[in-house]
């Protein structure tokens, strides 16, 4: 069995991913969401066996997902442009949280989270180059998705039997989903765009992030970023308390 290990930002298009799996193996496949699955095994790599390949998902929240260097374990690390993912986040965020969206100090604090999170999951899975891992891009995988399987596919070494390129393949890639949908909106579209608090999000996520290679989106805009940063110092300060008190 072979067991694929999702360790994905969110927003950055796993389930979207899922389903383009689940085309290619059908039945063979077993997915695992992991956290809304009451009598999950809670085990990485999963223990559900009478498969050909397990898929499981995590976004890694409190960085405790194991790194298991194994021939039969390959990490899936999905990552999406910085400023499109935030911004995807906070609407569905606003989705779930009715009222927040009025809430400049709420969309600070949101923002100042998304930098730490962003900071760890960086280091951890995307500079790091794990040996069996495979990074995905939201953007390769909505532009391209046959050759993002097949990368898939060649690292899994099922390559050779799995006619990836065939038009009934292609056809169930796509089954249900308008990817259209998928590709890049306009930052103004979104309805909770901010210039300013997005300027100060990027500045600060590019300045404490190494290993981003999207290129800035607002590097012409000057602006202040000591609001921001002030919120994030007290978020960091707030992080560093509650994990003195589990150790």
């Amino acid at each position: 069995m072979i067991n694929l290990v999702g360790a994905s930002i969110p927003r950055s298009g796993h389930h979207l991913l899922e389903r383009m799996l689940r085309s290619v193996f059908g039945p063979r496949l077993h997915y695992c969401e992991y956290y809304n699955i009451p009598d999950c095994c809670r085990s990485i790599p999963c223990k559900t066996g009478g498969f050909d390949v397990v898929f499981q998902k995590s976004h890694d929240f409190d960085f405790n997902l194991p790194i298991i260097l194994s021939d039969s374990v390959l990490y899936i690390v999905q990552y999406r442009e910085p400023i499109e993912t935030v911004l995807s986040d906070r609407e569905l965020f606003c989705k779930s949280n009715p009222g927040s969206e009025i809430n400049r100090f709420n969309y600070l604090i949101f923002l100042a989270d998304h930098i730490i999170y962003n900071k760890r999951f960086y280091k951890k899975w995307i500079t790091s180059q794990m040996v069996n891992s495979i990074h995905v891009r939201y953007e390769e995988l909505v532009g391209n998705p046959v050759a993002v399987i097949q990368s898939i596919l060649v690292r899994m070494q099922l390559s050779s039997y799995v006619d990836i390129s065939s038009d009934k393949v292609l056809s169930n890639l796509q089954v249900g989903d308008d990817m259209s949908k998928y590709k890049k909106k306009n930052y103004s579209s979104y309805k909770q765009f901010d210039r300013n608090l997005i300027s100060q999000y990027e500045s600060i996520f590019y300045r404490e992030i190494s290993g981003v290679t999207y290129p800035m989106k607002f590097s012409d805009i000057l602006v202040s970023t000591d609001e921001l940063d002030s919120v994030l110092f007290q978020r960091e300060v707030l992080l560093q308390q509650m994990e003195s008190l589990q150790n």
